[in-house]
């Protein structure tokens, strides 16, 4: 199977709903599909998506550690 490059428009907003960070005024976030260039479990839900649909995808905070 060969990988696609993939790209999306974004809203991310806080637990709250406070805007954090949007695309919708610029290009969309471009990524390789099983590159690791995105959160796994992210590039997992919007890899089946057809093109113009949409859907609201709740991802998990976590701890990241580097050495």
């Amino acid at each position: 199977m060969s990988k696609q490059v993939i790209g999306f428009h974004y809203t991310l907003k806080d637990k709250d709903g406070k805007l954090i960070d949007s695309s919708q005024d610029s290009t969309p976030l471009l990524f390789l599909e099983g590159s690791g260039q995105i959160i796994p479990g992210l590039e997992k839900e919007i890899t089946p998506l057809r093109v113009g649909e949409k859907k609201n995808i709740e991802v998990k905070a976590c701890l990241l550690y580097t050495s």
